[in-house]
């Protein structure tokens, strides 16, 4: 019975590795309603089909490796394993992390796996807890009232721009949680998360309504410029509640819908924005932030 649980859940953690990394081709994933699960959101499925493996794996009392040889290339296998996914990711994100870190979670990882198949049950709970609670122990998890947000330089700059005009309107280029930043700093932002699509913006934008299967949900809306540099104006559904319009941030559309500002995740070439000019020295919290001339 427990074989069979195991075998269940690994076969489900295979489907959604796979879904996440690869997908499926669409019509597999509407009929089997994959399409309605974005693939950030899937992580919990994981998540919680790993700890009832685990947890099954760990009630039966035979061990996996015997031999100190079977430890020694099992070691080998996943310590080359992890370290080679680590190095993978850490390019993936840009070097978010130091190799330093990435070594030092593959050793963890690795001892933990070791003490999993061999069924060291107190061994490994002590090394996940370690692991899962050791890098944050020294933080502190608990804050009072909002100064992580209004006591940055980047909402004091918002409030500034929004004292001078009040009709100040941002359009936020790059990351998708950089737009909720803005508003929660009291912004007008044209982007960010809708609950409803803003019908009037996107009017202006796709007057024609090409891309109404797009716009026409809840989602977070991110801005990009245009890959080929051109005017031409597009709507990229990236999930099924994260869309991209994809727009040149000199766009006289832009200048329709109200927008006087332009912010940026990452630095533009001066020759992506000749119409506008920095409003501060930048970059202000790892933002780039411009007004149109």
């Amino acid at each position: 019975k427990n074989d069979i649980i195991i075998i269940l859940m690994l076969i489900y953690i295979a489907i959604i590795t796979f879904w996440m990394k690869f997908g499926f081709y669409p019509i597999i994933a509407n009929l089997t309603l994959w399409s309605m699960a974005p693939t950030e959101r899937v992580y919990m499925g994981l998540g919680l089909a790993s700890v009832i493996a685990t947890v099954v794996f760990l009630s039966r009392e035979e061990k996996i490796l015997k031999s100190k040889k079977q430890i020694i290339a099992v070691t080998s296998v996943i310590f080359t394993a992890l370290l080679s996914y680590g190095i993978y990711l850490n390019a993936y994100t840009d070097h978010y992390f130091r190799y330093r870190y990435v070594a030092i979670f593959t050793i963890f990882f690795t001892i933990a796996s070791i003490l999993l198949l061999q069924k060291k049950r107190l061994l490994f709970g002590l090394m996940i807890l370690f692991i899962t609670v050791g890098p944050g122990i020294f933080v502190n998890p608990v804050s009072v009232g909002l100064g992580p947000i209004y006591k940055k330089d980047l909402a004091k700059i918002i409030k500034e721009e929004n004292k001078k005009n009040p009709n100040a309107r941002w359009a936020v280029y790059g990351n998708r949680l950089l737009p909720n930043f803005f508003i929660a700093a009291g912004g007008d932002v044209l982007d960010g998360v809708k609950y409803t699509p803003p019908f009037n913006d996107i009017k202006i934008l796709d007057p024609k309504g090409e891309y109404n299967n797009v716009y026409n949900r809840y989602a977070h809306i991110m801005m990009g410029e245009n890959k080929d540099l051109t005017k031409e104006i597009s709507f990229e559904l990236i999930y099924a509640d994260l869309y991209r319009i994809n727009i040149d941030p000199c766009s006289e559309k832009l200048k329709q819908l109200g927008v006087t500002n332009l912010a940026f995740d990452e630095k533009p070439s001066d020759k992506s924005i000749p119409c506008a000019v920095p409003i501060a020295e930048n970059p202000v919290n790892n933002t780039w932030l411009y007004s149109y001339k």
